[in-house]
């Protein structure tokens, strides 16, 4: 599975639990996939902060746990 975040600009926006849902998903997909191998999260920006990753961590702690969790930079266009 492969989910995209488009012009991330902070941290916060990762955090963001109620705007993104992703901590919803991340229940889910723990709840309803249990056999996913990998969650890709890839984040377009223009620099590539390792607070980005940790905040990705901290909001999908289930997926992280299971060792599926891969968060990738990708260069905004």
């Amino acid at each position: 599975m492969t989910i995209e975040l488009l012009y991330v600009e902070t941290a916060e926006e990762i955090k963001n639990r109620r705007e993104l849902g992703l901590r919803a998903l991340d229940d889910a997909l723990a709840e309803r996939f249990p056999a996913l191998e990998t969650v890709r999260l890839v984040l377009r920006a223009k620099y590539f902060l390792l607070e980005y990753t940790m905040a990705a961590f901290k909001t999908m702690p289930k997926c992280k746990r299971r060792g599926i969790l891969e968060v990738v930079h990708s260069p905004e266009n």
